[in-house]
């Protein structure tokens, strides 16, 4: 039922993306996205931290499932249980469209070219974790 549900919702995604105009709505939607998909990955990866399960293969490998991310670390990394690199990527790369460091960088170019200049937006980046 989830991965038909999550299908659906990729669809609703898809649609929404091909056919807006990428207007200033459009930028505050995708503004949105972005800051719920960074409180997800924070939540997810702090329950998995509290949890304990990145002690073992199956819980790393569960939270590279949800960060989509399984592919690129065995390609890099090819180590299971390599905490320090299952960080390097999931956190810290920001060429990693689904990494924390990847969402925040995504944001801030988002935000910047909202309207309004660089005195309205400054306040809003400054909320953000430092680059």
């Amino acid at each position: 039922a989830l991965d038909r549900l999550a299908l659906e919702l990729a669809a609703v995604t898809g649609a929404q993306t091909d056919r807006m105009t990428r207007d200033d709505g459009w930028r505050l939607l995708t503004v949105g996205r972005l800051l719920e998909r960074l409180i997800g990955l924070t939540a997810r990866f702090q329950a998995f931290l509290d949890a304990g399960a990145l002690a073992n293969a199956a819980g790393i490998d569960l939270l590279l499932d949800l960060f989509d991310s399984a592919i690129t670390f065995r390609a890099r990394y090819q180590r299971h249980e390599d905490l320090l690199a299952l960080a390097d990527l999931l956190v810290l790369d920001a060429t990693n469209p689904r990494a924390y460091a990847g969402v925040l960088r995504r944001l801030r170019t988002e935000l910047r070219k909202l309207p309004g200049g660089d005195e309205a937006i400054a306040p809003l980046l400054a909320l953000l974790p430092g680059e």
